[in-house]
């Protein structure tokens, strides 16, 4: 919990996961909505003195996902419209942006380079 005055902010992490389906992912995705969905309650149970919000990133360049890859990012111009994957600073200036903001609360910024824009049928 962090305060930058008179008002005491939560920023949980949950993932861009909670918006999309996919195989393999049922565990991990369904966690990450669990956090979403408590941002929300928290911030009925915990207003005004403090805002509760949330913040889901896709794939942010981290050592995890380096490590994951053998140290090579995979090409991510097909799978996000921004045409590569997030970094740390991008959710750092989230981060930044919710510190400095004493009026929203229960919001989930979804970080994910476009992708749940995206709408592309599987047509054949």
């Amino acid at each position: 919990m962090l305060s930058t005055g008179s008002v005491a902010k939560i920023i949980n992490i949950a993932s861009s996961t909670v918006s999309v389906g996919g195989r393999g992912m049922v565990a991990y995705s369904s966690a990450k909505a669990a956090v979403v969905n408590l941002t929300k309650v928290c911030a009925v149970e915990f207003a005004p003195k403090i805002l509760v919000n949330s913040i889901s990133p896709a794939t942010i360049d981290t050592p995890m996902i380096r490590k994951k890859y053998a140290g090579q990012l995979p090409d991510y111009s097909q799978a996000y419209l921004t045409g590569h994957c997030g970094t740390v600073e991008d959710v750092w200036s989230a981060i930044h942006f919710l510190l400095q903001n004493d009026f929203m609360t229960g919001s989930d910024i979804v970080m994910d380079g476009g992708y749940s824009a995206l709408f592309s049928p599987r047509i054949k």
